[in-house]
């Protein structure tokens, strides 16, 4: 009985650590607004890597309304292998106001989707 559940624990820690065997790469954009982007998959335990020719999947960080003062921005997730796009978050709205320390709006916008909806679209769209 004892080494039954040891052999099950063994199992289920070799098991967890291959869940998330896609790998993803990140794009850069020019002032870093991609970073709560990869702090959120790798504190989720998805593979990231540098180098976008050994990623299956590479996310995108869209802003489609930029001013001063709100931004509108999504991620999109484009399968490598074959160049299709797979899918895209909703437009999430970003303010510069005082209550968030006038914080840029790409990076709230960023760190909204990251958030809320990065996870559940990989999990939707993406086959573990």
């Amino acid at each position: 009985m004892k080494s039954r559940l040891i052999i099950l624990v063994i199992v289920l820690l070799l098991g967890s650590s291959s869940i998330f065997s896609q790998s993803f790469y990140v794009e850069k954009t020019a002032k870093g607004y991609e970073q709560p982007i990869l702090e959120k998959l790798i504190s989720e335990n998805y593979k990231v890597t540098s180098n976008k020719d050994k990623a299956e999947y590479t996310i995108e960080c869209i802003f489609t309304k930029t001013s001063a003062f709100n931004t509108k921005g999504c991620v999109a997730i484009i399968d490598n292998k074959s160049g299709n796009f797979i899918a895209k978050t909703k437009q999430v709205k970003a303010r510069l106001n005082m209550f968030n320390g006038y914080a840029n709006t790409k990076m709230q916008s960023m760190k909204k989707v990251a958030n809320k909806y990065l996870i559940p679209l990989i999990d939707k769209y993406i086959k573990k």
